[in-house]
């Protein structure tokens, strides 16, 4: 008597469904769009925590890092404050303007910074973690950098 009412469709599936093969599917389609959101809301996150980690302090302590601050130097890249255009001293730090290529550094891939204004930098992605760490760096820049006259 049961299969006259509820069909041949598997148990749990409501009796408004007439077509069980496009339930199924839609329910799964489902799943598959949570399943893709929550990866992404994983990857924001990694991204924003990437620097935080104990491999990276490591690196940042390393041979290879210190070689790239060298050749920083070394070029012909500016050497005031990305973001407020201070002169350059030996308290500045370099900036990642991107994780991605951690390790494999190009020389417009970090930026060297004051101390306060790195410190206002990762404030503001802390704030706003939707934005790029160079999103972030950016606005800053244009906020605090004065205007030169044209």
């Amino acid at each position: 008597m049961t299969d006259e009412i509820y069909g041949p469709w598997p148990p749990g599936t409501p009796l408004s469904v007439t077509n069980p093969q496009r339930h199924a599917a839609r329910l799964a389609k489902r799943a598959a769009k949570q399943k893709r959101k929550k990866a992404r809301a994983a990857a924001i996150k990694r991204r924003h925590t990437v620097g935080r980690g104990a491999e990276y302090y490591a690196y940042l302590r390393s041979d290879a890092w210190k070689a790239v601050k060298r050749r920083y130097l070394e070029s012909k890249m500016p050497k005031v404050c990305y973001v407020c255009g201070k002169t350059w001293d030996r308290s500045f730090e370099f900036h990642h303007l991107t994780y991605r290529t951690l390790g494999n550094e190009l020389l417009r891939d970090i930026a060297p910074v004051c101390r306060a204004c790195h410190e206002a930098v990762h404030k503001r992605n802390r704030e706003h973690p939707e934005e790029s760490i160079r999103k972030s760096t950016k606005r800053l820049r244009g906020k605090q950098r004065p205007k030169t006259p044209v």
